[in-house]
């Protein structure tokens, strides 16, 4: 019966008493969502900054977090910062060559790289790791007020 109540129904109890949904079941929660765009060059920037659904408050009411993927020059386009300026309820991460640095993220993996790199240079060559960009990286910074690198964005409340 436990299917008839999650479907809004009235079910009888073993006793024969009426057992309604909103007697045994919470409230239904609202799903969250994030949105992964990536913009390669500034040509694609107008193109999107027209479609519709980025101006619809009820589809980006749950969402909670914007993952951009910038092509070089893109971040710094006056129109992208506006935008991100427009929508503070949203938490913004950033990627790009000219803005992030480059840095290695599976870090037991890197070093078994670097052992496999001493017994077969030719098959596993150097990592390299490029974390300047200084200038890029403090753009980044200025734009985004909660800007941490290895933040962790929780989608989910807390049930426990």
């Amino acid at each position: 019966d436990f299917k008839r109540l999650t479907a809004g129904e009235t079910v009888k109890a073993m006793d024969g008493k009426d057992v309604t949904p909103d007697m045994v079941l919470e409230a239904p929660m609202k799903g969250q969502g994030f949105a992964v765009l990536a913009i390669p060059s500034l040509e694609h920037v107008s193109g999107f900054l027209e479609r519709p659904e980025w101006q619809s408050d009820e589809l980006l009411d749950n969402v909670q977090i914007f993952y951009w993927i910038f092509g070089r020059g893109v971040f710094d386009d006056p129109s992208i910062q506006e935008f991100i300026k427009s929508k503070p309820h949203i938490r913004h991460l950033v990627m790009g060559a000219d803005i992030s640095p480059n840095m290695i993220t599976y870090e037991s993996y890197a070093a078994l790289f670097t052992k496999l790199h001493r017994l077969d240079p030719a098959r596993f060559p150097v990592l390299h790791t490029l974390l300047v960009n200084k200038a890029g990286l403090d753009r980044a910074k200025a734009l985004l007020t909660d800007y941490k690198e290895g933040k962790i964005q929780h989608m989910t409340p807390e049930l426990w």
